[in-house]
């Protein structure tokens, strides 16, 4: 596995994550807050594929420390953006644990969120990683500009796949794109190396949301305390009800289930019987895994091309984790 390989990187990625969010003042309920979002590291994915990308590079040796430096600084910015996310479902739990905004109440989630954003940036001035910067900066502006996309379209049932698929990119996709990128361009890696890496970073992002998507429709309280169908509720359209929408003979039948649900007339039970035959109906599901199966051959088909030695091999490593059945959601 890649946390044999990868363990001193991690264990400084650790080290520095500890030190980047700490307040040195121990003001709480900050300091508090602060140790509830290190206090379930889950795989790190970003910050391994940070290292691994830096390691296609012939300058890794030389920029290891700062490599795990920005490995930390991105999963703080996911750190962060899942903050906020949780404000905005109202969701009491991630990974079976209690919310930010759960426990402190949803005002010291904004705080800490931003708290961690405003040391990303101070760190990376500090760095003097201006170029690396500048990619997380546009990356953060993708992040919103994708979750912005995705609440424009709550509730609309002429969503596009298209319109679908660039919320997918902005919320998830665009952050391994950028640790990808962003680990090549720190490791020594010339620009054609840089823009695979990202290509990289991208497919593995987006079949790495539209796994999650399918598995919404899933029963998975037991793994992440989420109910299934939590999307639906909340009016996010995914590709398995996106292609029912556009299917000629459940299409209809789609529109006046999502109708009739709006209006509180269908039970939690009947709701996700009835959501379930419908999306089976149109192969809703099975559209969805086709469409993960061709970022995943996308991934592996660039790995392929990139030149042998432990960067290939982590990266195959790392991508067995996040595409991995569960593995990779808690990640």
């Amino acid at each position: 596995m890649m946390g044999d390989g990868m363990a001193g990187e991690l264990e400084l990625v650790e080290q520095y994550l500890r030190q980047f969010t700490e307040d040195v003042a121990g003001r709480e309920p900050l300091s508090g807050s602060l140790g509830d979002v290190l206090g379930a590291p889950g795989k790190r994915l970003r910050p391994r594929l940070v290292l691994a990308c830096g390691l296609l590079g012939e300058r890794f040796e030389e920029k290891r420390d700062r490599l795990c430096r920005i490995g930390a600084l991105i999963e703080m910015i996911h750190s962060s953006s899942l903050i906020h996310d949780d404000i905005i479902d109202d969701s009491p739990l991630r990974r079976g644990k209690r919310t930010i905004q759960s426990k402190y109440g949803k005002d010291m989630a904004v705080y800490t969120g931003d708290y961690i954003l405003g040391k990303v940036l101070y760190h990376l001035m500090d760095m003097g990683a201006v170029h690396s910067g500048m990619i997380l900066g546009s990356c953060v502006q993708d992040m919103c500009a994708g979750e912005l996309s995705q609440h424009f379209h709550r509730f609309d049932s002429q969503v596009s796949r298209e319109e679908y698929l660039a919320a997918v990119y902005g919320k998830t996709a665009s952050l391994f794109r950028a640790a990808c990128t962003v680990g090549a361009l720190e490791g020594g890696c010339g620009r054609a190396e840089q823009a695979r890496a990202g290509e990289l970073g991208e497919a593995i992002g987006m079949y790495f949301q539209l796994r999650d998507d399918v598995m919404d429709f899933q029963a998975r309280d037991q793994w992440d305390g989420k109910p299934a169908c939590q999307d639906f509720c909340r009016g996010i359209y995914t590709l398995p009800v996106i292609c029912a929408l556009d299917h000629p003979a459940v299409g209809t039948k789609m529109r006046r289930f999502i109708e009739e649900s709006g209006q509180g007339e269908t039970g939690e039970e009947v709701l996700r019987q009835r959501l379930d035959h419908l999306i089976t109906e149109a192969d809703g599901i099975c559209h969805a895994k086709r469409c993960m199966e061709r970022y995943k051959k996308k991934a592996f088909d660039l790995v392929s091309q990139m030149p042998e030695g432990r960067g290939k091999e982590e990266l195959y490593q790392g991508m067995e984790i996040c595409m991995s059945d569960v593995g990779g959601l808690n990640g």
